[in-house]
């Protein structure tokens, strides 16, 4: 594979991350429902359990409104962080202008 420019490389990166990343994220969600399954008793029923019966008999309301939330709040956390990153760099570069012009 031949990469002709910075730009070529970026998005390679990201889609190799991108992919990683799920991955990772299938691989440790399915790794904590055999985790829930051999450790809880059978009186007990957990979210990832409850999820992964639901899908078995239909998807109910519940599942539904709880994978609805979790995709809306997971966006807004990294917004956020990112947001507050973003402005301590800014914060950080306009305290290095200053320092530079008082000198």
């Amino acid at each position: 594979m031949h990469i002709n420019s910075a730009a070529s490389m970026k998005k390679l990166l990201l889609a190799s991350a991108v992919i990683s990343s799920w991955l990772l994220a299938f691989t440790l969600s399915l790794d904590v429902l055999v985790i829930v399954a051999f450790t809880s008793g059978l009186s007990v029923t957990t979210l990832p359990i409850k999820a992964f019966s639901a899908t078995r008999l239909g998807v109910s309301a519940e599942i539904k409104v709880f994978n609805a939330i979790v995709i809306g709040i997971v966006p807004v956390g990294v917004i956020t962080a990112w947001l507050i990153s973003k402005c301590g760099l800014v914060r950080r570069q306009f305290d290095e202008n200053v320092e530079v012009q008082t000198v």
